[in-house]
């Protein structure tokens, strides 16, 4: 079997702690190295952690301008997941560095927690599920999911998994994107239109799939929640920062929207708990891309794109 003897610097927690990845890896490239600290590193200490590696594998740590000028050795960085707004590509790509990825390789295992998230608001599973536990026998079954009309904001890979897991509900879907998602819209029975406004203002349900950017940093705000309907609902398993927290917090604290659910955060770990603690608000610790069969296939991924680099069979 062909190996490489560069050294790999494995800063996400994720990947460090499944032991079969690490075995996986370690058949091609021996001389690798894990983050076993248990938690995120940045600045100084991811500096620091791949200062003298050759190759990284990277999770969701903050390779920014700094960090990246930082790199002396580094000829690649292979991403462990899909979004890549946490890695200044642009500089990067000054330093020759090249960039690791494939998109789509958790689509499976967001697009089921968005499910989850998307019946669990429609029955009151959830909210029911808080008020038992405190002792209070309310007896609401919520409404149907079957029926509604749901926007999807964002047509890539998830997106549009989310809309053929959809199918069977008979949901009335628009969708809206940047570019002109009409065919793969048509697949999934779905209407596309240019008019984001459009998907946002009669959606009993909007679920976010967009990557994090300037344009779509805050795109959720208190002018967007004004725009939904009081009864509507919000998922987020895109980036944290898509949604301003505060104004959610206000809107959900003021009935303006009848609540969502959100699995990502402007800063992880995640722990105001005056934000947690709305009965309203459905929240997860980032798990939606963690499914283990997931877990499996991003890392595979991220160590394929290592062997390809390297020229390993």
């Amino acid at each position: 079997m062909s190996q490489s003897l560069a050294k790999v610097a494995v800063t996400s927690v994720s990947f460090s702690k499944n032991l079969q990845l690490r075995d996986e890896l370690k058949l091609n490239f021996p001389n690798s190295h894990f983050n076993e600290s248990g938690s995120s590193l940045d600045g100084s200490d991811l500096i620091q952690f791949i200062a003298d590696a050759e190759l990284v594998i990277a999770g969701t740590e903050k390779f920014d301008a700094e960090v990246v000028n930082s790199l002396k050795t580094i000829r690649m960085i292979s991403k462990y997941g899909v979004g890549l707004d946490n890695i200044d590509q642009d500089f990067a790509k000054k330093k020759g560095i090249q960039i690791g990825w494939r998109g789509g390789v958790n689509k499976t295992s967001v697009a089921e927690q968005v499910m989850c998230f998307l019946i669990g608001q429609a029955r009151n599973l959830f909210s029911s599920s808080y008020q038992l536990k405190r002792g209070e026998w309310v007896k609401n079954g919520g409404s149907l999911l079957s029926g509604k009309r749901i926007g999807i904001v964002g047509f890539g890979n998830i997106g549009e998994e989310v809309a053929r897991m959809l199918a069977p509900f008979n949901c009335k879907i628009c969708v809206t994107d940047i570019l002109d998602k009409t065919k793969e819209a048509n697949d999934h029975g779905a209407e596309f239109t240019k008019n984001f406004w459009a998907c946002v203002e009669g959606a009993d349900f909007v679920t976010l799939h967009v990557p994090l950017t300037e344009s779509t940093r805050h795109l959720v705000n208190q002018r967007f929640l004004k725009r939904m309907k009081s009864s509507a609902f919000l998922v987020n398993t895109s980036r944290g920062g898509v949604v301003n927290q505060d104004d959610l917090l206000a809107a959900l604290n003021s009935s303006e929207i009848a609540g969502a659910a959100i699995d990502v955060y402007e800063n992880e770990p995640f722990t105001d708990g005056h934000y947690l603690k709305s009965d309203r608000l459905i929240c997860t610790p980032h798990i939606g891309g963690n499914a283990a069969e997931a877990v499996l296939a991003m890392g595979r991924s991220a160590i394929e794109n290592l062997k390809i680099f390297e020229g390993i069979e």
